[in-house]
This record gives C-alpha cells, sequence and structure tokens, in this order.
C-alpha cells in the first residue's frame, strides 16, 4: 500500500478560532482551504474581542475543568507566539485585579498562589510603581505576571499567514451556505451554488456554526451573549498591563487608545451607547491622562456560548468527516481547541506541540487517510 493521502480540511470561518484551527492543521501536514464570508479574517466576534488571556478572573466556583483550561491557554499562547517568531504583537503582559474589600482580594491572590500560578498579592505602593496612571491604588491587587492580551484581528491575521506559508487557501467574501453530505459524512461545502469537495469539514463559524447543516442534521445548541468593546481615544495613560477593578476591565490599545470590555444584557442601540458612556467615565475617574479622552467606537460581538459552558471542539455524533471548533471565551481557548481538532483529524498534534487534545473523543476517519 502506498502512503496515506493528506486529508483536505475545508475550516469555515477565519476569526481567531478558525485560524487556529488552519495553523495547526497546516502545520500536521494536511491540506486546508479557509472559507470566509467576509472580506477580510478578523472582522466578526474576534474584532471586538477584548483579547486578554487570563485565568485571573476566575476563583474558588469555578469549575475545575475551566480554570485549568484558562491556567493552559497562558501557556499555549506564550508557545504560539513562539512558534510564530514572535510575531503575535502582544499589546500587554501581566495583569492587576482587586476585589470590593481587601480581604476578597486577599482570598483570591491566595486561591490563585495555591494552585500553582506565579501570582503574588501586592501593596498600594507596588500596586503603584506597577500602574502610575491609576488615581487611587487599591489597598491591595492580585498581581498575575504571566497573563498577556493580544489584538485578536491582528493576531488572526497572523495565524493565517503563516497557515499560508504551511500551504493552506484562503478564501474570502465567500458566503457558505450549507455542509455537503455524500455517503462518507460530510463531503464538502456548498458556496454560492458551487460545491467545494472536501475530505473533512470544519466549522468555526461562532454563533452561525449551527445555520450551514443541512434539513435533517441535528444542529448544536449555541445560544449568543453580547458584549462591547469600547475604544476610547485622546489619552496619554498607557497601563503596562491589565487593570481589571469592581468597576474597571481596562488596557492599553497602544499609541494614545484604551480599550474597556463591557457587559451588555442586549445589542439595544441605546444600551450600548449607555455602555459606552459608562466606559468613558470609569476610566476618566479612575485613570490620570484622560482629560481629553473620547470614545472612538463602541463595537458588539455576539460571542457563541453552550448550554454547559464547554466549548464545542470534536465531531458531529451524527455525521462523520463533520467537526465543530466553537467556544467561549473562544480566544483564550483558541490553541487547545486547534489541538484538539487536529488530533482528532490527524492522529498526531501540529508540529507546534502546544497542547494535547483539548477532549478524548475518539477520532473518526478522515477521507483521504
Amino acid at each position: 500500500m502506498g502512503p496515506k493521502t493528506a486529508p483536505l480540511v475545508t475550516v469555515v470561518g477565519a476569526g481567531i478560532v478558525g485560524a487556529t484551527v488552519a495553523f495547526f492543521l497546516s502545520n500536521a501536514n494536511a491540506r486546508v482551504r479557509v472559507i470566509e464570508k467576509r472580506r477580510a479574517p478578523g472582522l466578526g466576534v474576534s474584532s471586538h474581542s477584548f483579547g486578554w488571556i487570563n485565568y485571573a478572573t476566575s476563583d474558588a466556583q469555578t469549575p475545575v475543568w475551566q480554570y485549568e483550561g484558562r491556567r493552559q491557554a497562558v501557556r499555549d499562547f506564550a508557545g504560539l507566539n513562539r512558534a510564530l517568531g514572535d510575531r503575535l504583537e502582544i499589546q500587554s503582559r501581566g495583569s492587576l485585579t482587586w476585589k470590593a474589600t481587601a480581604a476578597e482580594t486577599e482570598a483570591h491572590a491566595g486561591f490563585h498562589a495555591a494552585s500553582g500560578n506565579p501570582t503574588r498579592l501586592l501593596g498600594s505602593s507596588e500596586i503603584a510603581g506597577l500602574a502610575p496612571d491609576l488615581v487611587a491604588p487599591p489597598p491591595f491587587a492580585t498581581y498575575s505576571p504571566d497573563e498577556l492580551a493580544i489584538d485578536t484581528r491582528l493576531a488572526t491575521r497572523t495565524l493565517l499567514r503563516a497557515a499560508v506559508d504551511a500551504g493552506a487557501e484562503i478564501i474570502l467574501d465567500c458566503d457558505a451556505e450549507r455542509v455537503a453530505l455524500d455517503d462518507r459524512g460530510a463531503g464538502g461545502l456548498v458556496c454560492a451554488g458551487e460545491l467545494l469537495r472536501s475530505d473533512v469539514v470544519v466549522i468555526a463559524a461562532g454563533a452561525e456554526s449551527g445555520r450551514l447543516l443541512p434539513n435533517g442534521v441535528r444542529p448544536p445548541v449555541i445560544e449568543t451573549s453580547p458584549a462591547a468593546l469600547v475604544t476610547i481615544d485622546g489619552v496619554t495613560a498607557r497601563p503596562d498591563c491589565v487593570l481589571e477593578g469592581p468597576d474597571l476591565e481596562v488596557r492599553s490599545g497602544g499609541g494614545s487608545t484604551l480599550l474597556v470590555a463591557m457587559d451588555v444584557r442586549s445589542s439595544d442601540k441605546d444600551e450600548i451607547d449607555e455602555a459606552g458612556a459608562a466606559a468613558l467615565s470609569g476610566v476618566k475617574r479612575h485613570l490620570h491622562g484622560t482629560a481629553d479622552a473620547q470614545i472612538r467606537s463602541i463595537g458588539l460581538g455576539m460571542r457563541p456560548m453552550t448550554p454547559n459552558g464547554r466549548p464545542l471542539a470534536g465531531p458531529h455524533p451524527d455525521v462523520r468527516n463533520l467537526f465543530f471548533a466553537v467556544a467561549h471565551p473562544g480566544v483564550i481557548l483558541a490553541p487547545a481547541i486547534a489541538s484538539s481538532i487536529t488530533g482528532q483529524i490527524c492522529g498526531a498534534q501540529g508540529r507546534s506541540g502546544l497542547q494535547p487534545p483539548f477532549n478524548s473523543a475518539p477520532p473518526p476517519s478522515a477521507g483521504g487517510q
């Protein structure tokens, strides 16, 4: 028998998750085609992501699997950046987080330190040294030096360029209609009435992933949760690390900009505008160098959510050669999802070897293998 033919894998969606999947698969010698309905990659939910790769937002109530996934993600992204030749353009390193009371902050820092993280409890003078722009440093804060923040749009493009260098094909401005089935399961993708045949299809289209399934195929349950990313311009404050307090979640966006993450309940314009005004008010209240600050933009991202909070990082239970790569937080879990998908399709990790498979689902046989 001759050598096995590398599978042709079509990845639907060129956000941060799809781009990372494409990068991993390409470096595992799969033939990869990425389909994106927008004119450029990273313009969907990824473009409205705060981009904070962290475990510091977790606490003792966080499920163990979720907390460990976030801890691993920090290591994953450090390794991913090395694999990309330090081209992820990391915008912030480290984070300072604090709670409503000093006692809560001390307990929070103790929890993370006891879990083996390099976190430290800092007093107000050390906080002022790390974040001199804070108007009133809290009495204590948890410092997590290994966390980082990325520009998700730039990271997405960097990953896709690296995938192309490894042989991937990127097709933009092509709205996928549905997965095509054949006697092997998923046999390709219909785009603009044309069938693009492939051995495996990976759907990484976020909240829209379910609509790509043909009639009669059970869709996954994917809900949405809105979040706003407020870009504030005209500031001289340039925090070196992410700052998160009871009413503040801010980081530098480079140059004279700050990025503020805000939870919202809906996509209602009035509520979005209120969130922007609250973000601007909070920045001016908490940070020096913001007297001339103004809102540049407010982006709304509809985050894909599963009922149990676990990512969809594996095969469809009823259709062979069809995989899903959907999660929140998608940015944080992107390398873990990509490694899992790669292992299940190709039977091995990508050459960067960043992360063991995210789950233990057995790999369905892909056509051509």
